[in-house]
């Protein structure tokens, strides 16, 4: 490994000691530097993006459970309301299965 480090530095010493390939490696080196510009650039810009999606996520999901909690309420006090008709009714009312068995009563009917 000492051996490939010693003939890669011997190799970029040869590199160096021409001026063509000092241009050479400006160049490579300028390149890779608006590369990782861009890319630097590219990933702020989508975490931004990540944020505000993630920030009308949670919009949407206070949202979203906000109205399941006012349906839920609506929900149980119709299911009262329903209750105290059928339970206070002075009809029979009944529901039976496909076999014809009873299957609810109210007390009208008992």
């Amino acid at each position: 490994m000492e051996v490939k480090s010693n003939l890669q530095s011997l190799h970029l010493k040869q590199d160096v000691d021409q001026p063509a390939n000092i241009l050479a490696l400006e160049c490579r080196l300028k390149r890779e530097i608006n590369a990782r510009q861009s890319a630097e650039s590219i990933l702020e810009q989508k975490a931004l993006e990540l944020y505000v999606a993630n920030q009308n996520l949670i919009a949407l999901n206070k949202d979203f459970e906000s109205k399941v909690a006012i349906r839920t309420k609506a929900l149980k006090i119709s299911e009262e309301i329903f209750r105290t008709v059928i339970e206070t009714a002075t009809d029979v009312t009944f529901n039976t299965d496909q076999g014809g068995f009873f299957t609810f009563m109210n007390p009208s009917g008992l």
